[in-house]
């Protein structure tokens, strides 16, 4: 029997650490805005920005631990997270046909999405979300990958960044 307690106190204290965790990430957050769009990121990541090359505009910020590898065929993640926007000209939102796992309609700052998941066989380690919407005449792309066995609250992280996302 106090083996049992013992087992649940410490259940409910690791469900503790895992909420405080969460919502510690984002107290130190950082405020991103550009003249495309602006959303809140947990603090400790690192971003990126580029103008250019094959998109008027790219943008990406990942976990200090991030570590991926991409290749011609497949992409792996194999610790942390890593979110990308990309934007372009506007371009029709093609209906491909891949190896997603779900696809849905979503709302993206009251604009219609579309979000993908992916995972094996274009993902061989990890899980990427994949998003793309057109607005003010621009295709967004948002890609969102991690590795659930090394960053458990990816999905958690990801929909908070969703949710802060404004498109002006």
């Amino acid at each position: 029997m106090k083996k049992i307690i013992f087992q649940l106190i410490i259940f409910v204290a690791i469900a503790i650490l895992a909420g405080f965790l969460i919502s510690q990430t984002f107290k130190a957050n950082s405020i991103i805005k550009n003249e495309y769009f602006s959303l809140s990121l947990p603090g400790a990541w690192q971003e990126n920005e580029n103008r250019g090359g094959d998109f008027i505009y790219a943008w990406s910020a990942a976990t200090p631990d991030f570590n991926g590898l991409l290749t011609d065929t497949t992409l792996e993640y194999r610790q942390g997270a890593e979110i990308t926007i990309h934007v372009e000209k506007e371009k029709e939102l093609a209906d491909t046909k891949s190896n997603e796992i779900k696809s849905e309609e979503i709302n993206i700052s009251g604009k219609k999405a579309f979000l993908r998941t992916f995972e094996k066989p274009d993902v061989t380690a990890g899980r990427l979300f994949d998003i793309k919407f057109i607005s003010n005449q621009y295709l967004y792309s948002i890609g969102f990958g991690y590795n659930p066995n090394t960053y458990p609250d990816g999905e958690k992280v990801f929909q908070k960044i969703l949710d802060s996302l404004k498109i002006p």
